[in-house]
């Protein structure tokens, strides 16, 4: 994986923060492949609620840059009340759960 421990403190902290207390992150795509260079950073978000995603998702990715640098962070929502779409199977199966 190919985030530090401090990077992902961040995203948890800041997940947590304007998303839900009890969000699960998962890093997928690329960064999940240390072998690979460069690269966004994509999140599969999972929540029992998430209120407000479009205003959530700004403000999530306003303190991630603030805090981690210009980067580009492509997030994805589940709200675990509705059905997994194959989008959230793939984020899941194959990415790297944040602790």
């Amino acid at each position: 994986m190919r985030l530090s421990k401090h990077e992902q403190a961040v995203i948890l902290t800041n997940v947590h923060k304007y998303i839900a207390a009890d969000a699960q992150v998962w890093l997928f795509g690329s960064r999940c492949d240390d072998d690979k260079a460069g690269g966004d950073i994509d999140l599969y978000i999972e929540s029992d609620q998430i209120s407000k995603p479009l205003e959530s998702r700004i403000y999530l990715k306003i303190a991630l840059q603030d805090e981690l640098g210009y980067q580009k962070f492509d997030l994805v929502y589940h709200d675990r009340s509705l059905e997994l779409q194959p989008i959230h199977q793939i984020a899941k199966a194959e990415g790297i759960e944040l602790v």
